[in-house]
């Protein structure tokens, strides 16, 4: 329940993806060095899907604070991996 459920309910799979994608694109292009960029953005894909599946699990679905959590979990994976490359 709550907003988060209606959220995470009302794309499917495949948007997601696309813009992890997209992602991984403009960090290739954006980077300088290419690698660090596109590597960061699938540390977070990998850590938010888990997430997701984790608390799929222990509550059920989703909530505002799970999506808040993924988008700061996201951004803090993709920091590590450039300020460690870079």
């Amino acid at each position: 329940g709550g907003l988060g459920a209606s959220v995470a309910g009302s794309q499917p799979w495949w948007v997601a993806a696309a813009w992890w994608v997209l992602l991984a694109a403009a960090a290739a292009l954006l980077v300088p060095a290419r690698w660090p960029g596109v590597l960061g953005v699938a540390a977070a894909a990998v850590l938010v899907v888990g997430l997701s599946a984790h608390t799929r699990r222990r509550f059920g679905g989703m909530t505002g604070d799970v999506l808040g959590a993924a988008s700061e979990l996201g951004v803090t994976a993709v920091l590590v991996v450039l300020s460690a490359a870079l």
